[in-house]
Order: C-alpha cells, then sequence, then structure tokens
C-alpha cells in the first residue's frame, strides 16, 4: 500500500484479538492507538535492520 505524499494515515483493519490487544495497550501505557501502532512499525524496522527474521512475515 502505497501512503500519497503528504498523507501519513494508514487505514488498517484489525481483527477482534488484535483490537482488544491495542485497547489494553492504550490503558496501560496512556498512548493513543496511532502512536502505538507507529511504535510498533518502528519497532519491526529495527528488528529487521538487525537482521532478524520476522517468522509472520512470511507466512503465507
Amino acid at each position: 500500500m502505497a501512503i500519497r505524499k503528504g498523507n501519513k494515515r494508514a487505514q488498517s483493519n484489525l481483527n477482534l484479538k488484535q483490537q482488544e490487544g491495542l485497547k489494553y495497550l492504550k490503558t496501560k501505557y496512556r498512548k493513543s492507538e496511532s502512536k502505538i501502532l507507529a511504535i510498533g512499525l518502528e519497532m519491526l524496522l529495527e528488528q529487521e535492520q538487525a537482521g532478524l527474521l520476522i517468522p509472520k512475515l512470511y507466512k503465507r
């Protein structure tokens, strides 16, 4: 999915388990849902740059 220049919003569909987890993290850390998702993306990028394999990304 390409994000248009100047548009920093991305639409995502979460299953029920993910929605509950996001709600839990939002309450625990008192951060917005978008901030939590952004932090998760940053962590994923850092793991990828460190050469760690992320099995869920290779599943089909």
